[in-house]
């Protein structure tokens, strides 16, 4: 629920104010002759922009105007505007727009670009009438930094970068955890040249968001970074805490030839059912590299078999002298017995998070260490003594060891008693034989102990048992 909550702040203050500022791509649609201008969300929901919007549009490298939302048949111009108002048409100047796959790309640009202030123009084919964006960028502030970058500053490769600047993202960059279990968050940290940084985290679950930080220019070719999780899936249905693989730092060694602004990409992945999930790092259509993640399952129940020593009582009656001329009846095989049962053990911690917000899909990973609250769970069996439905043992498990509890709880299981509820065993005198001693079946409750195994280790030690002469 934190983690919601968190993003949730984020995206408001994002969009409180220099969201539309810091947008890479403007959008143009075009609807039987009606224009419009906008922005896009990560689910592709248009969102259209004021003319105040877009006088406070930042004009900066890396700026695009998509126009595949328009007809065919109109046509597009973009003019600069200078100081003094004069407009110069810069629609097919290329070194300061780019236009491929119906996107102008502004390529001439950081804080110190001549080009502040744009006016564009879309002409429909007659008799629509053309329609006028004018004054884009006039009212915007100076350039406020962004957080994940280096202020404009240029550096010879990506690692003094990296060395000279904070971020959150940075911070994690050059730290060594990668994994933060308690969050439900990896972090898999990116070079230019798409090797990774570090080691990769492992030991991830269904749970999990995956963050790529890709270290990228920060210029016209920020668009071009993008990761493939190649159709992986999420399709729902549990550390001691173990270390990172340690990868090859295949880093490449060589300087850029000229300094070069960067900043950090995140591309927010996950969380996956696939067993495996293979990450493809592109550069356009250049593959940089390719890895791949395993993701361990998760679980709700688990299986085990119980042997379990129980207080419930279920005698068998045998007549004895009571005098050297009386009989009475004698109670026989008393005391503790021993059961062996199966059980199924009710992974509950999920289920309790889910009423305090978490999705109720969330299981536990059995490859992570538990803390003292996940090693007890609820647990429920069956006797395998004679019919299934004579004997219920319900309690809790401790799990001492992966595969092994210690279990303890309530047994109801139905026993056999005298019929004659007033008969005093050992005291009063019975007349008949043996076979005249009238018993019924009776519900009763008992406590029990015992210890639990995985089905797995049991049929190990089981099929050991039965191999040794």
């Amino acid at each position: 629920m934190k983690k919601q909550l968190f993003l949730l702040f984020a995206v408001l203050v994002l969009s409180s104010g220099h969201l539309i500022a810091q947008s890479k791509t403007i959008y143009l649609t075009e609807t039987a002759g009606v224009f419009a201008i906008g922005t896009k969300n990560g689910a592709g929901t248009f969102t259209a922009m004021t003319d105040a919007d877009l006088k406070a549009l930042v004009i900066k490298g890396g700026l695009k105007f998509d126009r595949s939302g328009l007809a065919a048949t109109t046509t597009m111009k973009i003019e600069s505007k200078a100081a003094a108002g004069t407009l110069t048409d810069v629609t097919a100047v290329t070194a300061t727009f780019r236009l491929a796959a119906n996107q102008y790309t502004f390529v001439g640009g950081d804080a110190n670009a001549a080009i502040k202030i744009l006016k564009i123009t879309l002409t429909p084919a007659a008799p629509a009438v053309a329609k006028t964006y004018d004054d884009i960028g006039s009212t915007a502030p100076p350039e406020t930094p962004d957080p994940q970058t280096n202020n404009n500053t240029a550096y010879a490769s990506w690692r003094d970068y990296v060395i000279n600047n904070k971020s959150p993202y940075l911070n994690i960059i050059k730290g060594r955890q990668r994994y933060f279990p308690d969050r439900n968050i990896a972090y898999i940290c990116i070079d230019p040249y798409g090797n990774i940084i570090g080691k990769k985290p492992v030991n991830l679950d269904q749970d999990d968001d995956i963050v790529l930080l890709m270290i990228v220019p920060d210029d016209a070719s920020y668009d071009n970074y993008s990761v493939n999780d190649n159709d992986a899936q999420y399709a729902p249905t549990d550390l001691a805490f173990r270390p990172s693989d340690a990868l090859n730092n295949n880093v490449i060694n060589s300087e850029d030839k000229t300094p070069v602004k960067y900043t950090v990409k995140a591309f927010d992945k996950g969380p996956y059912t696939s067993s495996d999930v293979t990450f493809t790092l592109m550069n356009g259509t250049k593959v940089l590299n390719e890895f791949t993640v395993h993701i361990n399952p998760l679980y709700h129940l688990g299986l085990g078999v119980s042997y379990v020593s129980t207080s419930l009582e279920s005698p068998d009656y045998q007549l004895v002298p009571l005098t050297s001329t009386t009989n009475t009846i004698k109670a026989v095989n008393t005391g503790r017995r021993t059961f062996l049962t199966v059980n199924a053990i009710w992974y509950w911690w999920s289920t309790f998070k889910y009423f305090k917000g978490d999705p109720l899909t969330r299981g536990r990973d059995v490859l992570k260490e538990p803390n003292l609250i996940t090693r007890i769970n609820p647990t429920f069996g069956v006797g395998l003594k004679g019919n299934l439905e004579n004997n219920f043992f319900g309690g809790f498990n401790f799990e001492f060891a992966r595969g092994g509890s210690l279990s303890a709880g309530w047994h109801y299981g139905k026993v056999t008693k005298l019929l004659d509820d007033k008969f005093q065993l050992g005291v009063s005198e019975f007349a008949g034989q043996q076979a005249d001693i009238k018993t019924t079946d009776s519900w009763r409750w008992g406590g029990f102990f015992g210890v639990t195994l995985d089905t797995r280790i049991f049929n190990r030690l089981f099929s050991s048992s039965k191999a040794t002469p």
